[in-house]
């Protein structure tokens, strides 16, 4: 393992550590906001907001015209090229165009919201949630351009702060208040639309903190058509993006109803948190990426590659065989009403499991210079994603949403696998990542049979857990660990001890 390459993974478990702490923050703080919502307001009303808040989040994403993703990657290349001016270029443009496009997209939104809500929906409930959702577009909007610039500029601790704790602090603290006072849909919304304005105050003083030059450059013409030949395929694809992964949960709301979108969401909800150490880990390596391909190192770009890959597969597969084996335990928590969609929600899980097993491809492809083959990944699986749910949904419901989930994940990250090994001739897998395989096919049989025989309560269940936990990095250890995999567990207890001296 060569310097550099040492270096890289040091960034990365050490930045990573730190996203681990705010997942860690953010899981609590979503999942209790998730548990207070369904038990407060119930699976309907919940639905709705969910429904409302994917048709929001659909325009605040055309709104946003590319510019999050394209600005993060030509911050992180020209970081690379120690180009401060196009920095600072990228910066402003990023932030202007959404803001133009936001006042237009307002005011469309605001005359189209009977025709979304009656005429395609047929849902009064979701009329009125769409009245008051509205607003939050163009806040929705600038702060995800903040989110990636702060990204792009490793400054990860601010998105983290903002996404993951400030924004779930306040929208549980409004939640809980204005439904104390009888507000009901309303009372969720509007503690939607204050958690996203407070987030966005937050993200422009956190701004103002970073040492840029905050002095006007005028923006060169290279510059914007840069960043618009990034930004327009991305805004194509990130619309698509969009769909493929809740377009489940629009068509869900037009051929079901809303009762069934507030299921469907909460296995979702669970379901991802399969992958969250590769949105961890992405967090680091997409601007890392684009920074180490601007130097054209591509033996170390796939060395990172493969490296972290493994580690968000160990770490995935392990949260996987948890909600594997206690489904019904976990969904319970957010109600009765909730625990017969125990099979979709292993379901989804096998389609998380995928995606993450194939580490960062989908960043891989667009921080390389591919976002027109990115884009063209979107149209391409989002007819099928949308073909599979008007197949499956009017006969299986939230089963069927589950199933074409998972196809559409399993196909997609085959093809960008392929797509990446073509373009840079790199790819993620390695012999030893059978091991964590091996591991979990024997901790989860000996936890299965362990379950059919003691009956679960609050103590065995936590048992069950360490027990699950202990046996399946004991046989990751006995099967033995490579080189880069001692240099990571040396970083990682490192990185403890510099934590709690």
């Amino acid at each position: 393992m060569e310097r550099k390459e040492s270096e890289d993974l040091s960034t990365i478990i050490k930045s990573t550590g730190i996203i681990g702490l705010g997942q860690f923050f953010n899981i609590i703080l979503r999942y209790f906001y998730t548990t207070i919502s369904t038990r407060l307001l119930g699976a309907t009303i919940y639905g709705t907001f969910i429904l409302g808040r994917s048709i929001i989040k659909i325009t605040s994403i055309i709104c946003e015209f590319g510019m999050g993703l394209a600005v993060q990657r030509q911050i992180a290349f020209y970081s690379g090229r120690r180009d401060e001016r196009k920095i600072i270029q990228s910066i402003r443009l990023s932030l202007i165009i959404p803001l133009i496009n936001g006042i237009f997209l307002l005011i469309l939104f605001y005359l189209l919201r009977d025709f979304i809500a009656l005429r395609i929906f047929k849902n009064n409930e979701l009329h009125l949630a769409l009245k008051i959702l509205y607003v939050s577009i163009p806040l929705i909007t600038l702060l995800n351009i903040f989110y990636n610039i702060f990204q792009g500029l490793e400054k990860i601790k601010y998105r983290i702060y903002l996404e993951y704790i400030i924004f779930h602090l306040s929208n549980i603290l409004f939640l809980v208040i204005l439904v104390y006072f009888g507000l009901k849909i309303k009372g969720i919304i509007v503690a939607f639309i204050l958690a996203n304005l407070i987030g966005l105050i937050c993200a422009i003083i956190f701004f103002t903190k970073i040492k840029i030059p905050k002095k006007k450059i005028k923006i060169e013409k290279n510059t914007q058509k840069e960043l618009f030949g990034y930004a327009i395929p991305l805004v194509f694809s990130s619309s698509l993006d969009f769909l493929q992964r809740w377009g489940d949960i629009i068509i869900l709301g037009i051929l079901s109803t809303s009762f069934a979108v507030g299921i469907y969401n909460v296995t979702l909800r669970l379901g991802a948190f399969v992958a969250l150490p590769l949105v961890a880990i992405n967090l680091v390596f997409s601007p890392m990426i684009a920074n180490i391909y601007a130097q054209n190192d591509i033996k170390r770009l796939e060395f990172n590659y493969k490296i972290i890959t493994k580690l968000i597969y160990t770490f995935s597969l392990f949260i996987f065989s948890f909600i594997f084996l206690f489904p019904q335990e976990l969904l319970s928590i957010f109600g009765n009403e909730f625990k017969g969609a125990s099979t979709a929600l292993i379901v989804i899980c096998f389609g998380q499991l995928i995606n993450s097993s194939v580490g960062s491809s989908g960043r891989m492809l667009v921080m390389t210079g591919h976002p027109v083959t990115n884009l063209i990944n979107s149209i391409a699986f989002i007819v099928c994603s949308i073909s599979l749910n008007l197949l499956l949904i009017p006969k299986y419901g939230v089963l069927g949403a589950a199933i074409a989930n998972f196809i559409t994940l399993g196909l997609l990250n085959f093809v960008r696998v392929i797509q990446i090994y073509k373009y840079i001739h790199i790819q993620p897998f390695r012999w030893d990542y059978l091991k964590p395989l091996i591991s979990i096919l024997f901790s989860i049989t000996i936890i299965f049979y362990l379950k059919k025989i003691i009956l679960i309560n609050l103590f065995t269940f936590t048992l069950l857990v360490f027990g699950l936990s202990l046996m399946y990095f004991l046989f990751i250890f006995l099967l033995g660990i490579t080189d880069e995999e001692k240099f990571i567990l040396l970083q990682i207890k490192e990185n403890l001890i510099s934590t709690f001296k």
